[in-house]
């Protein structure tokens, strides 16, 4: 009984350990929502024209922006298209 006392003990041990481990929003699934849109007072970017427009002049610079899109700027290579 002593040893099965033991080895319950251990697998509860090594269990509460491995559940450490683990990121805590793993159980909320659906739960982060993306927005659809800007908030109010931002201006969307979702072309690399849109971001480069707004370095292209000094009052440009002063406002609220938010990226709305995974934008790409370095240019592709050769290498890169045809590897």
């Amino acid at each position: 009984m002593n040893r099965m006392l033991k080895q319950t003990l251990a697998l509860v041990l090594v269990f509460a350990l491995v559940l450490g481990f683990v990121p805590q929003n793993i159980f909320s699934f659906g739960s982060q929502t993306a927005l659809a849109s800007p908030p109010s007072g931002y201006t969307a970017i979702t072309t690399a024209a849109e971001l480069q427009a707004i370095g292209a002049t000094p009052s440009s610079r002063n406002g609220n922006y938010w990226l709305a899109n995974d934008i790409n700027i370095i240019p592709q290579t050769s290498q890169e298209v045809n590897p």
